[in-house]
């Protein structure tokens, strides 16, 4: 659900609001160290999270984009 703010507070409240097991990211095609590196949400989400985070890198997928 779409909320207003800032990116990374959100995700990381509704992750607690939620009880949410794990936070899976998408990146934008950019590796995990480019991300880092660029500072983004990603960054902030992996440095502050209290929750397990996965970060799956975007891309093509059995030919659907």
């Amino acid at each position: 659900m779409p909320r207003d703010g800032i990116p990374f507070v959100e995700t990381l409240r509704v992750a607690e609001e939620e009880e949410a097991c794990l936070i899976v990211l998408g990146t934008k095609g950019r590796s995990a160290v480019a991300e880092m590196l660029a500072g983004s949400t990603f960054e902030n989400v992996i440095r502050q999270s209290r929750r397990p985070v996965l970060v799956v890198r975007g891309g093509r997928c059995g030919g659907i984009r």
